[in-house]
């Protein structure tokens, strides 16, 4: 008999690939740049500098990949406390992981300042934990999705440093949910579940550091996401009732590579 893999199964093995390559990548690099300091090219100051003439080019491309951790924040509705939900003690969010993948697209507007446009997949599980009085036991509702996101952010940079370049992001990231994976979900077997709306936006802030190395330029960022709109849906049912709100919040770790012109 064949055996359906579910994608919640697969996707703890999935993190786990990326934090791993995220730490071996780190660790490559810090190697690399140490190893291309010690190699010909343009030197400032007894160090070799790398794509001196990067920051002058209008655009750049590059590809990214992300572990993130996230959750739903909620906000009770009127109902969660009549009578008839009285046996509800509280509802909570928790965290889960997931990962992303995606393009870059660097615009330079100024020395300091520039604006990304990164396209992202990303894969989601979040869970929202339903706690009662009359039972030692809670019933957990959990969120599988998939994002396609659309980052639009302002990156100011501070001076560059020999071969390293610190930088701040923020702006707004419109997401929307594939809707091939929400309808998988949403109609596997007709029972009650917690149901959001296919689209949203969220404000996001982050920082991160540029290490320029003889053939690209590697980026690490930690980013912060809230969302602003509320996201759950208006299906009336016994798990979306007792909510008037709800709201996803993100923190990733991405790694970025972008390539560059040789000096």
């Amino acid at each position: 008999m064949r055996r359906n893999i579910s994608f919640s199964r697969i996707r703890p093995l999935l993190i786990q690939f990326l934090l791993i390559l995220i730490l071996g990548l780190s660790t490559w690099e810090l190697h690399a740049q140490s190893n291309y300091q010690r190699r010909r090219g343009r030197k400032t100051g007894g160090k070799e500098i790398h794509l001196a003439r990067y920051d002058r080019y209008f655009l750049h491309y590059g590809f990214l990949m992300g572990a993130h951790s996230s959750r739903f924040s909620l906000r009770y509705a009127d109902a969660f406390a009549s009578t008839d939900l009285d046996t509800l003690h509280s509802i909570h969010g928790s965290y889960s992981g997931g990962f992303k993948v995606g393009m870059v697209m660097d615009f330079r507007l100024l020395d300091q300042l520039g604006f990304r446009i990164l396209p992202t997949v990303g894969f989601y599980e979040n869970k929202i934990h339903y706690y009662f009085t009359t039972e030692t036991e809670r019933d957990t509702q959990v969120r599988a999705y998939s994002l396609v996101e659309f980052p639009l952010l302002l990156k100011y940079k501070s001076l560059r440093r020999g071969n390293l370049r610190m930088y701040i992001v923020a702006g707004i990231n419109p997401a929307f949910e594939a809707r091939i994976r929400r309808q998988e979900v949403d109609n596997l077997d007709g029972v009650a579940r917690i149901l959001t709306v296919p689209n949203h936006i969220s404000a996001e802030i982050g920082t991160g550091f540029d290490i320029y190395l003889e053939y690209f330029k590697f980026s690490s960022e930690i980013r912060y996401s809230s969302g602003l709109s509320n996201i759950l849906s208006e299906e009336v049912n016994i798990y979306t009732r007792p909510i008037k709100r709800l709201v996803p919040h993100h923190l990733t770790l991405y790694l970025s590579f972008e390539g560059g012109p040789r000096d």
